[in-house]
């Protein structure tokens, strides 16, 4: 009989921390995919924007091609290409921990990948301001 009660204590503390680690992880994920989706619309932005860039720079190439603002914008054009492929390396990098991972590898993991995607969005938002900006 104590045995019993003693497997039922162990299974309902068991159970309750369950679905709290659960919310916990789900929360770190949801706050990751946040600042994805925040500037995962911009992709196209930026990419017209470096199309734009790079028409300019090559445009002025050919009327003057010692001219600084040929490097300027073939410049922004790619710091714009390598703002959109920063986030396209990170979403093909991105997986989700297996099932069955400790809860604190699981919460060090989407740490390390809001830093990561708060890195993307920084360069991201740079560029565009940059090339927006002239």
């Amino acid at each position: 009989m104590r045995t019993l009660t003693l497997l039922t204590l162990i299974t309902i503390f068991f159970t309750s921390c369950g679905p709290d680690q659960k919310a916990i992880q789900k929360a770190k994920f949801d706050e990751v995919m946040a600042i994805h989706d925040e500037v995962m619309p911009k992709m196209g932005t930026i990419r017209k924007l470096a199309k734009s860039f790079q028409v300019k720079a090559d445009s002025l190439i050919s009327v003057d091609s010692l001219s600084s603002d040929v490097q300027e914008y073939a410049n922004v054009a790619i710091e714009l290409q390598g703002a959109s492929e920063s986030m396209m390396v990170w979403m093909r990098a991105f997986s989700e921990p297996e099932e069955g991972t400790a809860h604190e590898e699981v919460l060090k993991f989407y740490d390390e990948e809001l830093s990561k995607v708060m890195e993307v969005r920084e360069k991201m938002l740079s560029a565009i301001e940059k090339a927006e900006g002239m």
